[in-house]
């Protein structure tokens, strides 16, 4: 009935598909379910609905994707990563880790469901449409994250931007989270969209207002109070450099720096006598009071980030081989504060970093996964042509990946994944179609 009323030329284009996903992973805190938390979201709407209506497509429409050995390796590792998650259930079984496991896998499959739409979108589209795609989800994150801003300015209390009290060396702000969870993944996802629009515009030497829009969108970004804006800094850093043409062991230094001052930031706080004793609460979620240098007035003060990356070497220490199980770091937090590893005033945080809560929950063959995957995902975008400024892009975001992943739980990120599977798909292979450059090099 569907197919006499639409032709599924048009319901199944893969372009309204992936475009439509992107979107979403700009709002991804939306819905208010019981029982599934924040778990499900507009991304799995689209999702759920979008794969069984392009299966019947692929059918009569069948493509394969690359089948290099970089690209079978790169699947392996995935399927490695959803493996350990399943076996550390099995031997550590709870509804939280059930839900994190099948999230996993939903995740690894996400990823080959947009590779596989996107391999139908011709060699010499992909990247305008990429482009497209991504300016479109940094629009509506920007407008709709700086609306509600200013009416939580105007006294008009909202989510997108919330009001936090004593934030470290600011005192009480509103920080920008737009509909996403946190300020940190509003972050990451405008990212990709500040980097696929700036990138496009500097390759090309065109589109003024494109130049315009990435930097309104980092401008307003800049309200989120997150010290991940760091990154963003980098990849204009990293982009400009390439338009001018500068050395790449400049952008790598660049890059090293601001990594090392983002962890610095982000596992100790410099507390300088009266004036930061009024803007850190000690009881708050910032601090856990415990000082690791003092000199004179001033001291460096842990963090929570730090006594979660304490208590997950911890854990990993009592069982290397499986961990706490997925899903049950949480819990584990909650015994640990009995024992004083864990301070007693902090709430019961996920891990916060991918490398040590793989090590927390999965053990270490759940990190050697973790590693397999950046790698190999590494090694495809590394043997792109030269002159493809898609590649200097790529081997950008996946830098940042890496660094964010320190500190923030990276591979539950959608649109990551959603981006890893145009990446995939950047020169599969397409029956019968000329092999073209994405993009004229600047």
């Amino acid at each position: 009935m569907l197919q006499g009323r639409i032709p599924l030329a048009h319901i199944h284009l893969p372009e309204s598909w992936i475009g439509a996903y992107l979107l979403s992973c700009g709002f991804q805190h939306l819905l208010v379910l019981p029982f599934f938390g924040e778990k499900f979201q507009l991304p799995e709407c689209i999702f759920l609905l979008g794969l069984p209506l392009t299966m019947r497509w692929w059918a009569s429409n069948p493509l394969r994707g690359n089948n290099s050995p970089r690209h079978r390796l790169f699947l392996f590792s995935v399927l490695c990563w959803c493996l350990v998650h399943c076996f550390s259930f099995a031997c550590h079984p709870s509804l939280d880790g059930f839900f994190e496991s099948i999230g996993v896998i939903y995740l690894a499959v996400l990823c080959l469901w947009i590779q596989r739409l996107a391999i139908h979108i011709p060699t010499a589209e992909l990247p305008a449409f990429s482009v497209r795609a991504f300016g479109w989800l940094g629009w509506a994150m920007t407008l709709t994250a700086l609306a509600a801003y200013l009416l939580a300015l105007g006294g008009v209390a909202n989510e997108a931007a919330q009001c936090y009290v004593r934030f470290p060396y600011f005192g009480d702000v509103y920080r920008l989270q737009g509909f996403t969870t946190t300020p940190a993944l509003y972050l990451s996802a405008i990212t990709l969209s500040i980097g696929f629009v700036l990138g496009d515009t500097l390759s090309r030497n065109r589109c003024r207002q494109a130049a315009i829009a990435a930097g309104l969108f980092t401008l307003v970004a800049v309200l989120t109070f997150a010290k991940s804006f760091l990154y963003i800094i980098f990849l204009w850093v990293a982009l400009l450099a390439r338009r001018s043409s500068r050395s790449s062991l400049r952008v790598v230094f660049v890059g090293i720096v601001l990594t090392i001052v983002h962890c610095f930031a982000t596992h100790l706080l410099i507390q300088a006598g009266e004036q930061t004793q009024r803007s850190v609460d000690p009881s708050g979620p910032y601090t856990t009071n415990e000082r690791l240098f003092v000199f004179g007035d001033v001291a460096l003060v842990k963090t929570g980030y730090y006594a979660l990356k304490r208590a997950s070497w911890q854990l990993f220490a009592e069982n290397p081989w499986t961990g706490t199980g997925p899903g049950n770091f949480n819990r584990t937090l909650a015994t640990l504060k009995t024992t004083g590893a864990y301070p007693a005033h902090l709430p019961d945080f996920d891990p916060h970093s991918s490398y040590t809560g793989a090590l927390a929950t999965l053990g270490l063959f759940g990190l050697l996964a973790l590693i397999a995957c950046g790698i190999s995902l590494f090694r495809i975008v590394t043997i792109m042509p030269a002159d493809n400024p898609f590649r200097y892009l790529f081997i950008a975001l996946l830098s940042i990946i890496a660094a964010e992943a320190i500190s923030m739980d990276v591979m539950n990120f959608r649109h990551y994944w959603a981006l890893v599977g145009l990446i995939l798909a950047w020169k599969g292979e397409r029956a019968g179609e000329k092999q073209e450059p994405p993009l004229a090099a600047s």
